[in-house]
């Protein structure tokens, strides 16, 4: 089977921590259990955190990932003999805080303060552990 990367070893590859990649962590466990040995190519429609687990877990390249942005989590993973699986967001399953949202923007601004910085880490542990405690089915559908 597809040598499936730690969450500390995905997260690292990231960048840094997040509710995202821990779905993405998810959803790659998942895919690579379908996948077992074989190669894939991966079609996403998003850039977003969760496409980074699927990068790392199954070595994506320029040539193995086509990205068409839509804003979307929709991803279409292919083996060689054509067979595909399909991972799509369940709607309105997207984890987060309306403090951390708001925190976000300053911390990526570069203006939030020491307090604010370690508030903003504090809440993205806390969904993280939250995304990694949901059920996956009511994060992302999983399909062939």
């Amino acid at each position: 089977m597809t040598q499936i990367p730690t969450f500390e070893e995905i997260a690292e590859a990231h960048g840094h921590r997040c509710p995202g990649i821990a779905i993405g962590y998810k959803m790659a466990k998942a895919a690579a259990e379908w996948a077992g040995d074989e190669p894939v190519r991966v079609y996403s429609t998003t850039t977003r955190c969760p496409l980074d687990a699927l990068r790392h877990t199954f070595r994506l390249t320029d040539e193995t990932l086509t990205i068409e942005d839509k804003g979307e989590l929709h991803f279409v993973l292919e083996k060689a003999d054509g067979s595909k699986l399909f991972i799509d967001e369940v709607p309105g399953s997207k984890i987060k805080n309306d403090e951390g949202d708001k925190l976000r923007k300053k911390v990526r601004e570069g203006t939030a303060s020491k307090e604010e910085t370690a508030r903003f880490n504090e809440i993205q542990e806390e969904l993280l552990q939250q995304a990694f405690n949901t059920p996956d089915e009511k994060l992302f559908t999983i399909h062939s």
